[in-house]
């Protein structure tokens, strides 16, 4: 066995100290301070390296350009600050830095930089064009013009596009156009020069023109987001919203915080119901432009969407009158006075819109709608006749004119739009043409139509197309002549093309309606469902579609449709409150039905598709007495409609 070591036996281990504790504090100090002066000199040799490696003003400027050509204006402006900062003197980084800003669209910065750039030595004489294009932004045209003419001959293609921008302004769009036309014919590979005639032609709904130029500007250089930009704008007004998004997202991968392409990419996200994507948008847009008018307006579309009001009128205010005369921001104000009761200021903004687009008929309602809550009625009178007095009218005008016949005591008169109104349709088929070109014919066939001089009307509208095949709204106008002529089969053609020049909502309403009528039901279903899948947001395209799934027996499908209209619109649309009525009775919920088919009832009594629904609904709830009372009188009201015969006839 082992002999045990106590632990007092064992050998114990000298400490070593290597020197004394007083010394080894002291030699710790010294430890500190030699590393503290290393690391001083790393840093300052860090520091020296870095310096020689900063880039040089020629190098950023000459990063500049390239990022200016590649369609990146944002960083184009940031590498021209840099070289700016580098060198004070460096002139022609001012001339560069305000050819960005010009690109973005910032005259003001523009023209501060161009001073900066003569005060530093920069010929004067090679910047007319630029001064002439940080001019027109400011707004001054004659100027721009002016400039635009001094410029050197080898500027001459930037020079001419400025010219034709501000003879645009000037209302002169021909004068404007022909110019970029005959610049084109000497340059036909200027993108830039295509791009300006395309975003004229599509202002002047010549959407065919704009069509070709949009496509040949991007594909001579798919790098400039003003042109990407444009595409989106004509593939949204041809196919949809939907199909619009990767075309600005394609403008945007150029350049992150290009305002126009931000802006254009924010209302559409809006329009198709992403509105948090959309809210991302304009705070990138506000990013790239603090205080941006366009992008406040669009928050506070947002907001208004929403229900916020005051929150929407606040970022109204931000924008500090800059859009107080644009269609929209006057749209705007009126609803969002009018939903808190200031009728008289929301007068005030529709009849500014009014004067802008005088044949724009959801306008006129608005305006008589507010001008008769605000006791206006003769007023109100005055706007609505125009709309009110057409055949196609809708039952929502007819009511306000009825409402104002009243108010001013001629009763009888009233009378008569109330019944109008009951025959009516719920949807308004009316466009308001934005085509101010072909608004000087229109509102002339319009007047044969309503003469009934179809022949006429036809020929007139046929030569209106001949004249301006690329305008949807010549399209539109020749179809309505052939629909009014009760020729709906001759009318599908030219709705079809109007609807593949700019697929609003309008033009599918007419299509959709159009190949009903002559028995293609399948195809007007596959364009309904095409708008939809692209304006997801449509509430007309909604209470369609949910209209069509009543008619073909789907009546779950109908009543997730048709509720999810009604929660947005309420329980003041006789048109949803019937189509309902029919779907829950289709579904043998005949207690639901009733409820819904008595408050469409309350609504148009004299309707014919309210008591069809009225009738149909009691029958489903087992009171067929009543039931026949009301199939009866709808098919008294309307004697042609088969499908209310057939009601009646399955009742027995």
């Amino acid at each position: 066995m082992a002999e045990a070591i106590y632990p007092l036996l064992r050998r114990r281990r000298r400490k070593r100290r290597l020197w004394p504790a007083k010394a080894f504090a002291g030699n710790r100090a010294r430890v500190v301070a030699i590393c503290l002066l290393c690391l001083f000199v790393v840093l300052v040799a860090v520091a020296v390296a870095m310096r020689s490696t900063q880039p040089s003003a020629a190098r950023l400027l000459a990063d500049s350009l390239k990022t200016l050509d590649a369609g990146n204006y944002s960083a184009a402006r940031t590498n021209a600050q840099r070289a700016i900062a580098a060198d004070r003197t460096l002139g022609i980084a001012h001339a560069v830095l305000a050819r960005a800003f010009l690109e973005l669209d910032d005259g003001i910065a523009a023209e501060t930089e161009l001073a900066a750039a003569i005060a530093a030595g920069f010929p004067a004489s090679r910047l007319h064009q630029l001064s002439a294009h940080a001019r027109l932004l400011r707004g001054d045209t004659s100027g721009a013009i002016a400039e635009a003419a001094a410029a050197q001959p080898r500027y001459a293609g930037y020079a001419a596009r400025v010219r034709a921008r501000a003879l645009a302004a000037q209302g002169n769009v021909n004068g404007a156009v022909a110019i970029l036309r005959a610049l084109l014919t000497v340059t036909p590979r200027d993108a830039a020069g295509w791009t300006d005639l395309g975003r004229l032609t599509l202002a002047g709904g010549d959407v065919g023109g704009a069509t070709i130029a949009a496509a040949r500007a991007v594909s001579l250089d798919p790098r400039r987001p003003d042109a990407l930009t444009l595409q989106g704008e004509v593939v949204r007004s041809r196919y949809g919203l939907v199909a619009a998004l990767p075309w600005f997202e394609a403008a945007l991968r150029r350049d992150a915080y290009y305002p126009p392409a931000l802006n254009e990419y924010a209302a559409t996200l809006g329009d198709a119901g992403r509105n948090a994507d959309m809210l991302a948008a304009t705070r990138r847009a506000l990013l790239a432009r603090p205080g941006s008018p366009t992008a406040l307006y669009l928050q506070a579309v947002l907001a208004a969407r929403a229900g916020r009001i005051q929150l929407a009128e606040t970022l109204l205010r931000k924008t500090g009158g800059a859009i107080d005369a644009l269609p929209g921001t006057l749209m705007l104000a009126g609803n969002l006075a009018f939903s808190q009761g200031r009728f008289g200021q929301a007068a005030g903004y529709w009849r500014k819109l009014v004067r802008l687009q005088p044949v724009n008929s959801v306008a006129r309602q608005l305006l008589g709608a507010a001008l008769l809550r605000s006791g206006n009625a003769r007023g109100a009178l005055d706007v609505l006749r125009p709309v009110g007095s057409r055949t196609d009218a809708d039952s929502y005008t007819l009511t306000l004119v009825a409402g104002a016949l009243e108010a001013v005591g001629d009763r009888p008169g009233a009378a008569a739009f109330l019944d109008r109104a009951a025959g009516a349709g719920p949807l308004s088929p009316i466009a308001a043409f934005a085509d101010g070109n072909a608004n000087d014919v229109i509102g002339p066939i319009r007047a044969q139509i309503a003469a009934g001089d179809y022949p006429g009307a036809i020929a007139r509208a046929r030569a209106l197309v001949g004249a301006m095949p690329g305008s949807p709204a010549a399209q539109v106008a020749l179809g309505d002549t052939f629909a009014a002529a009760g020729r709906y089969g001759d009318a599908v053609g030219p709705y079809a093309q109007a609807a593949d020049l700019s697929f609003d909502e309008p033009t599918m309403v007419r299509l959709v309606d159009a190949l009903a009528r002559v028995g293609r039901a399948q195809d007007s279903a596959a364009t309904l469902v095409l708008y939809l899948s692209q304006n997801p947001q449509s509430l007309t395209g909604a209470r369609m579609l949910g209209h069509l799934q009543v008619a073909s027996g789907e009546w779950d499908r109908a009543i997730d449709t048709l509720e999810n209209v009604r929660a947005r619109v309420g329980n003041r649309d006789g048109g949803v409150l019937a189509d309902l009525a029919l779907a829950y009775a289709g579904r043998d919920d005949g207690a639901v039905a009733v409820r819904y088919a008595r408050a469409a009832y309350a609504l148009s009594p004299m309707r014919a598709t309210a008591a069809d629904a009225y009738g149909v609904a009691l029958a489903a709830d087992g009171d067929l007495v009543g039931a026949r009372q009301l199939l009866v009188k709808a098919t008294q009201l309307a004697p042609a409609d088969a499908a209310i015969a057939d009601h009646l006839r399955q009742l027995g």
